[in-house]
């Protein structure tokens, strides 16, 4: 199942399927407005990011995934749709393949 999130007044959004088991969402809620970004003043929650992962701590917990580093090369696949909706978001789809 995909991941979406818009900004609030709904021109913008992201979309993100994968095949690794979890999505952590950061916020940037600990920016002041001292930090200059692409010449705009930062402030909270003025982006998010998306990482997509095997679920935190599954280390401990059996059926959370595997997160043991072996020598044999394992892929995922994260397919990354933003969209700014005054476009045709179908031109803007941006796929990504991930040796690790």
């Amino acid at each position: 199942m995909p991941a979406y999130t818009e900004n609030a007044d709904k021109t913008r959004s992201i979309t993100v399927t994968t095949d690794r088991n979890a999505i952590v969402a950061y916020t940037s809620n600990y920016f002041d407005n001292k930090q200059l970004i692409n010449g705009i003043y930062s402030k909270p929650y003025i982006g998010i990011a998306l990482e997509v992962q095997t679920l935190p701590d599954a280390i401990h917990h059996k059926g959370f995934g595997d997160v043991i580093t072996r020598s044999k090369i394992k892929e995922y696949k994260t397919i990354i749709k933003m969209c700014q909706h005054y476009y045709n978001c179908e031109n803007m789809i941006k796929s990504m393949e991930r040796k690790i």
